[in-house]
Order: structure tokens, then sequence, then C-alpha cells
């Protein structure tokens, strides 16, 4: 569920992710005797001072970034709540009402509107409001608890597809609440 990213990058420089379009590049930093930050370096220009995202304990399962890349929605601690970053200052902005752990997919159809898939249940966020535009709950399926690794769109944006760590595929119209089909697959 990381970012990937293909170019050049610096020798002896370990990334934890990097954003889609390689601009930015996330580290895990030791700060203080027991605690990690998340830190953000301009991948443009390495030697700058990297963005220290206060509060993201040096983790993240999944990394994300919208709105022009000045925020950032990344999964982390399965005790922390899913939290959005402002990539210049990093301060957090905002959090959303699911444990970060579980939210381990999710992925943004545009700028404002973002999937988030926890136990079986897929929710889509609009992203100015924070508020639920509409949930996607399995029927006939035994999914409902089982974590959301990935998800995927349709080239028209009218489908999505999402799998869990059971292996088991769903596919799901953006018109309907409950899923077309699921089917077990490889996990």
């Amino acid at each position: 569920a990381r970012t990937l990213f293909s170019g050049v990058i610096e020798e002896n420089e370990e990334y934890y992710a990097i954003t889609r379009d390689g601009k930015y590049g996330f580290k895990s930093l030791q700060q203080g005797e027991n605690d990690n930050i998340l830190a953000v370096y301009d991948m443009e220009n390495t030697y700058s001072n990297p963005v220290l995202l206060e509060k993201s304990g040096g983790y993240g399962i999944n990394i994300k970034v919208f709105n022009s890349n000045r925020k950032a929605i990344i999964a982390g601690f399965a005790t922390d709540l899913l939290t959005i970053w402002d990539l210049q200052t990093g301060e957090i902005i905002d959090t959303l009402d699911i444990q970060s752990g579980n939210a381990r997919a999710f992925d943004f159809i545009d700028d404002s509107k973002c999937l988030v898939g926890v136990r079986g249940i897929v929710r889509l966020y609009d992203m100015n409001s924070r508020n639920i535009i509409k949930s996607y709950i399995p029927k006939g399926y035994d999914g409902r608890y089982k974590d959301i690794t990935k998800i995927s769109f349709s080239p028209d944006k009218k489908y999505f597809a999402t799998g869990d760590t059971d292996g088991l595929v769903t596919i799901w119209s953006f018109d309907n609440e409950n899923e077309l089909v699921s089917f077990k697959t490889h996990k």
C-alpha cells in the first residue's frame, strides 16, 4: 500500500515513501530518546530542511498527497485517527473519525473526494468538509470485519475494487451502496 515512484534518488538516501509525482519523500527520524517523527523532504531540493509532521510517530502504512501537493493524508498507528497534515507547516489540519491502523487502503477520486476502506466498509469522504458523502456496505459476503488493503478504480471511475486481508476481491459501483460481486483470490 505504499506510494510508488519512478525516478533518480541520491545515493545512500532511504525514504519510507515517495509521492507519485516525485515531489516529496518521507523519512522516519529519531526525535528524543524514544520518539520518532515523520519528516517530509522536498525531492527537488534535498538539502533543504525537512518539514516535521507533528504527532506523526514516524510511521505511515499509506501516504497520499492531495490539494496541489499541499496536504497529505497518512494512515499510521492503530490507536490514532486517520490524520491530514499540512506539508508546508507540518501541522495537523484535521482527523477523520476512523482508526488509522485499520484505514490501510484509501485513494483519491479527485482532490476533494477520497475513498477510505475500513473493516470491509468503504466510505466516500468530502475532503473539504470532512463529511461522509456515502458508505458502501457489504451485503452478500463475510468481509464486514476484514481490513481492506487495496482500492483500485476502473479507468472511467464508475467502478472500484477492494481487496482485503483474506484475499476477498469486491467490485463496487459508485452508484450502489452494496457490492456488485465478490470472489476469493490470493491475499
